[in-house]
Order: structure tokens, then sequence, then C-alpha cells
């Protein structure tokens, strides 16, 4: 069950991808199939206009393929990757 704030969370990041233009990008790391809640809660968002990186050794795969980035990798190297991707694109700015 989604809490309220959860809820008011998700439809102002809905509104603001609608209204402004802004994206909504999901970060989902090491989240198998045993407990699927939160794998389709993603999906769930990512058909709503999120896009979603899915960060997971043995299921990195979506039914979404083309709002998703899967990343068959463990989670903090995933991270540290990203990480310096973003420091070497706002150097470029």
């Amino acid at each position: 069950m989604e809490s309220k704030g959860y809820k008011r969370y998700v439809k102002n990041a809905l509104a603001a991808v609608k209204d402004h233009g802004a994206r909504l990008v999901i970060i989902e790391g090491g989240c198998g199939k045993r407990v699927p809640t939160v794998r389709q809660n993603s999906d769930k968002l990512v058909k709503l206009g999120a896009e979603l990186i899915r960060i997971n050794l043995d299921y990195p795969g979506s039914k979404n393929a083309s709002r998703t980035v899967s990343l068959e990798m463990r989670v903090l190297e995933a991270l540290q990757g990203i990480d310096m991707a973003i420091r070497r694109l706002r150097r470029l700015e």
C-alpha cells in the first residue's frame, strides 16, 4: 500500500514532467523478482512517462525497453559510473 506522501510525490513529479518539460528518471538498484513491488512500481511510472535505469546482476530487463536503460552489473559500480559520466558532462558545459 502506497503512503499518502508517496502518492503526492508521484503526482507532483508527473505534473512537473507534463507542465514544465522536466524529465523523471528512476534509478532502481538491485531489485530482483522475489519482492516484485518495487519493479512493478517503476514499470508503472515508466508507462506514465518516466525513464528508468534498472541496475541488477540477474534481472536487468524491463517490459518497457524503449524507456529503460538496463545495466547488468553491481549497483555501486553502476552508480560510480553514472556519477563519473555526469561529472564529465558538467565539465563540457
